[in-house]
């Protein structure tokens, strides 16, 4: 079969270059035109050559939707695009496996909301504001717009401002009112800097004030691993698990980010697929997150008086903080619960 090739007249191309100039966006260095908004010009100016003679329409039509299918529904307006090919699975998700990957963040996010001994406010809205960072996530990955992205970003910063307070407070005692209008002034200026900056200036506003956020509770989780590792083991295996896991969660993304073409299975690349390494960031974020707000929680009900140990479930995978007033029934089925030794995640808890 002859293969059909799509000219397009020096008028359309004119027409919507001058009219409608935002219907052009760059998606992995390929031009592509939003014809959605000009479709009645494009089918009516559009012209199909096989040989010297025209297409029939029907011809057209049915390769124009397979034009249609290939740009994608949304208009791609965020500041920055993953190393997954857009729409290659469906016309309505840019991004489908980083979309549904953001579904783990959801579900440690609720998980630990439900499952920890959350006494108070503060902590349940960190577990929960884990998910929310999970639904913006997946509507930013589907999407690729910018109001999608600040739904993403904006939690995150809100998420790591929930946890420098309880830290704070549990190495440094209370800080009176001060602190929590400090940080909610911070949550606002973020907020306007992230929504308001488009293009490079976002991406570099979001991770400024998310990375200072980072690096201050990593300090200050650290200063909490040395005073308590040897006495508290659950610390101990809390701190020394999340940052691994995290840290190996932050390579992949940098890798992701900055070495696309060398791992996405093209030409350039030295793997022969795309390992989706976005996706895999999700994942272990995660998992590192979860273990590092539990490892927060903890250090901040043994400092307030409440009596308190980290159980291990699903196999001793998934820590979880609960009250130490338990049956010896109870203090048996826990026991079974812990990880095993020699393992990756090998530690005992020691009950207080």
């Amino acid at each position: 079969m002859q293969e059909i090739e799509f000219i397009p007249t020096i008028d359309v191309l004119q027409s919507i270059t001058e009219n409608c100039p935002e219907c052009y966006s760059h998606q992995k260095e390929n031009l592509l035109v939003d014809a959605r908004l000009y479709v009645g010009l494009v089918l009516s100016e559009f012209k199909l050559r096989r040989s010297d003679n025209l297409v029939p329409p029907q011809s057209f039509a049915s390769n124009f939707l397979l034009i249609m299918s290939r740009i994608g529904y949304w208009q791609t307006t965020s500041s920055v695009d993953w190393c997954e090919n857009n729409y290659e699975y469906s016309h309505y998700i840019a991004e489908f496996w980083n979309t549904f990957s953001s579904l783990a963040m959801i579900i440690f996010g609720e998980a630990g909301a439900r499952m920890n001994l959350c006494e108070g406010f503060r902590f349940k809205l960190a577990f929960r504001l884990i998910s929310v960072v999970g639904v913006g996530s997946l509507l930013f990955h589907a999407t690729l717009t910018s109001e999608m992205q600040a739904l993403d970003e904006v939690p995150m910063v809100w998420s790591a401002l929930t946890l420098v307070h309880p830290l704070i407070e549990s190495i440094y005692g209370p800080q009176g009112y001060w602190l929590p209008i400090a940080q909610v002034i911070h949550a606002i200026l973020c907020t306007l800097a992230v929504t308001i900056a488009k293009g490079d200036m976002q991406f570099i506003f979001f991770h400024m004030s998310f990375g200072s956020l980072e690096l201050l509770s990593l300090y200050l989780m650290h200063r909490i691993y040395s005073l308590k590792k040897s006495s508290h083991p659950a610390v101990k295996y809390l701190f020394e698990r999340g940052v691994i896991i995290y840290s190996l969660a932050i390579a992949i993304w940098l890798t992701d980010l900055y070495m696309c073409d060398y791992v996405n299975g093209g030409e350039k690349s030295i793997l022969p697929f795309n390992p989706q390494l976005h996706s895999i960031w999700h994942l272990l974020a995660s998992f590192g997150l979860y273990l590092l707000v539990v490892l927060t929680l903890y250090n901040f009900l043994w400092e307030s008086g409440v009596k308190c140990n980290v159980v291990y479930r699903f196999g001793g995978l998934v820590p979880v903080v609960v009250k130490n007033s338990l049956s010896f029934k109870d203090v048996k089925k826990l026991e079974r619960s812990k990880p095993r030794k020699n393992s990756f995640i090998s530690i005992y808890s020691r009950e207080f």
